[in-house]
């Protein structure tokens, strides 16, 4: 009982995952997101990858989008949202990519967060023009003439008490 010898718990498994490139460059992540079953979705400078412990996916992105992908969010555990550096928005269902088209078109800046409040309406914050908000097939905007404080909006949260708090240069 007195005789002590090192025990090891865990072997050390330096491994290293790297993301898969075009032409020997390593893409950038710009946003991470885990859903509902546990995947890992990395929006990089070269598109959307999937990680499910194991092994890393990537997602074919629609003609014409720009690829670097900026935000993710999963909206009512069925489909992920998608806001791309070029203000695009996209959603991914059956394991593609599709962008969004709408009447108000969108953001001409990047998407730098999506959420979605308990009325199950859909947040955007940008990188210049403030707040987009979808409710009832219809995109609206929050900016500085509405009494933002600022137009970067770097972060928003849901409260469900305030609704939406936004964090800007400004307050």
């Amino acid at each position: 009982i007195f005789c002590g010898s090192a025990l090891i718990a865990q072997t050390a498994d330096n491994r290293v995952f790297l993301l898969p490139g075009d032409e020997g460059k390593e893409p950038k992540i710009l946003s991470l997101y885990q859903n509902s079953h546990g995947y890992i979705f990395a929006g990089t400078s070269n598109g959307l990858f999937r990680f499910d412990g194991t092994d890393f996916t990537k997602f074919i992105q629609p003609e014409g989008s720009n690829t670097a992908i900026t935000a993710i969010c999963e909206i009512s555990n069925t489909h992920l949202w998608l806001g791309f550096e070029n203000g695009a928005l996209g959603v991914m269902k059956n394991n593609r990519v599709y962008l969004l088209k709408f009447e108000e078109g969108y953001p001409k800046v990047p998407i730098k967060k999506i959420i979605t409040d308990d009325k199950g309406v859909i947040w955007f914050a940008t990188a210049g023009e403030g707040i987009y908000y979808y409710r009832n097939n219809k995109m609206y905007n929050i900016n500085t003439d509405d009494g933002l404080s600022d137009n970067y909006v770097y972060d928003i949260v849901s409260n469900g008490v305030a609704g939406v708090i936004a964090a800007t240069d400004r307050g």
